[in-house]
């Protein structure tokens, strides 16, 4: 055989094997020929604490935990629908072990008209900004006051639908109606709930943004026998700024939101409830964040039986964060909470790490 002709077999033998290796890569084969291509992205997070308290001994207030471990599949059903899938494995309260929970179970529809967006099945309901995020999303180690009295839980089944409106500036309107299982509602009674969230965003200049919300939300009451008031109505009202600076990669930002929470009073229950939480973030470094914040609850009902009382706490906290990347963090944080009814106050010290690995959605703005 000529050089010539070994040098064209060479070729014709480089070339069979660089489409096969192009023809792999395109259907993403195993060894079995099984197609990967229709697999989920995945993504996985874990989140620790380490805490002690100053004034309560309780062991969910004294130890290193695993807080929190979420597993979230995400993927493209076909041309019409995109879905989520989070299982959560949370801590019990008091407890070595762990709850099992579908956080979120959802399709989204691609190709609604007019650029309408419908989410079908469990999701976060869209009430204000701190309901809608998970744990390792919060800015603190733990969800305001507020957040954690008037609106826990804020998780349900049902179908939700949102649009923007034909406004100068960016406004979306989501109305939702679901099954009535969220944390302020009856899980016994099978009337269902309802609610709305409309918000307004501002370029106030060329590197922060305003954004204006309000929500609303009715459902079953969850204390209607004590009552005598059947349905529950929940308003809320937010604020939020935003600046980052444009001329440095990752250099001076700063979030700062604010959010209130206003039950409507029970029937037969006194005092005006009231919720309120403020948290100012600054970025001073390339990976570093400060926070500080603080809120207040007023007039929080509860019963022993059949008895009402009202409730009214204070809170602040201070943290620094080390967040190299949006797949990892670690933070210090002080937080205080003193009862407006008697001397009971609570410091706590606490240091937190998580982390994120694979392919995970972005964050809420």
């Amino acid at each position: 055989m000529s050089n010539n002709q070994k040098l064209l077999s060479t070729a014709v033998l480089v070339t069979i094997v660089l489409l096969a290796g192009t023809a792999g890569a395109q259907t993403s084969s195993t060894s079995t020929g099984v197609s990967r291509l229709m697999n989920p992205a995945l993504s996985a997070n874990g989140l620790f604490l380490a805490r002690v308290s100053r004034d309560d001994p309780s062991p969910a207030a004294n130890g290193i935990f695993l807080q929190e471990a979420e597993i979230q599949m995400t993927s493209v059903v076909d041309p019409f629908w995109t879905a989520d899938l989070i299982v959560v494995w949370a801590q019990k309260e008091d407890s070595d072990t762990y709850d099992t929970m579908i956080e979120t179970a959802s399709l989204r529809n691609r190709s609604m008209p007019a650029g309408l967006g419908l989410t079908l099945g469990k999701f976060f309901l869209p009430f204000g900004k701190h309901a809608m995020l998970h744990p390792h999303q919060f800015p603190f180690i733990d969800a305001p006051l507020a957040i954690d009295e008037f609106i826990p839980g804020m998780i349900d089944v049902g179908v939700s639908m949102d649009g923007t409106l034909p406004l100068p500036w960016y406004s979306e309107l989501v109305v939702y109606g679901v099954d009535g299982q969220a944390g302020p509602f009856n899980r016994d009674n099978r009337d269902l709930a309802f609610g709305a969230r409309l918000s307004n965003m501002w370029d106030i200049s060329l590197d922060g943004t305003l954004e204006l919300g309000g929500s609303f939300c009715s459902g079953p009451n969850a204390d209607s026998d004590l009552t005598g008031s059947s349905q529950s109505n929940i308003f809320g009202a937010d604020l939020t700024y935003k600046w980052s600076s444009g001329s440095l990669s990752q250099g001076p930002a700063v979030n700062w939101t604010n959010e209130i929470v206003i039950p409507e009073p029970d029937r037969n229950a006194t005092g005006n409830p009231f919720g309120f939480y403020s948290h100012f973030q600054y970025r001073f470094g390339r990976s570093w964040w400060l926070g500080v914040g603080g809120g207040l609850t007023r007039d929080k009902s509860t019963y022993d039986g059949g008895i009402e009382t009202l409730q009214g706490w204070n809170e602040g906290k201070i943290n620094v964060a080390f967040v190299p990347s949006e797949f990892s963090s670690i933070r210090a944080e002080i937080s205080y909470q003193e009862s407006h009814e008697s001397s009971r106050n609570d410091v706590r010290y606490s240091l937190q790490w998580n982390f994120t690995i694979g392919s995970h959605p972005a964050h809420l703005y």
